[in-house]
Parts: C-alpha cells; structure tokens; sequence
C-alpha cells in the first residue's frame, strides 16, 4: 500500500472493505486488535491488515475518523 499512495496526496477520505478474495483464498480472518501501534498488526490475517491501513492512513494522512463495522 505504501508504495501505491503518494505522501504527498491529499486524502480526505479512505474507505476499507473486506474483501471476498481473502476468504476465498482461505486467509485467516484474524481479531481487532486491542492497540493503536502500527508495528502490532497482524498483516498475514484479513483484520490485521486492514487494522494496518488504517493506521498508517492515520498517520501519513492525518485522517481523523475510522471505524471498523463488525
């Protein structure tokens, strides 16, 4: 992801989907992390890595708002 997204770029905006790729090709869901740490995101499971976008999202950004719909 951080090489398909220009720090520079003014996003206002990032919508995170479930992707039905992942399940079907048996990746592990995963759990919601109880942390804000980038570094402590699972990225080899569907959750993890989207927890993970969201914070680098967060972070390069300076996004305000996030939500994860369970």
């Amino acid at each position: 992801m951080e090489k398909n997204f220009s720090k520079n770029e003014k996003i206002e905006h990032l919508i995170v989907q479930l992707s039905t790729n992942d399940i079907s090709q048996n990746k592990p869901l995963g759990i919601i992390s109880d942390s804000n740490e980038i570094s402590s995101f699972n990225k080899q499971t569907v959750l993890g890595a989207m927890e993970y976008i969201i914070a680098y999202a967060k972070k390069t950004w300076n996004l305000k708002k996030h939500g994860i719909a369970k």
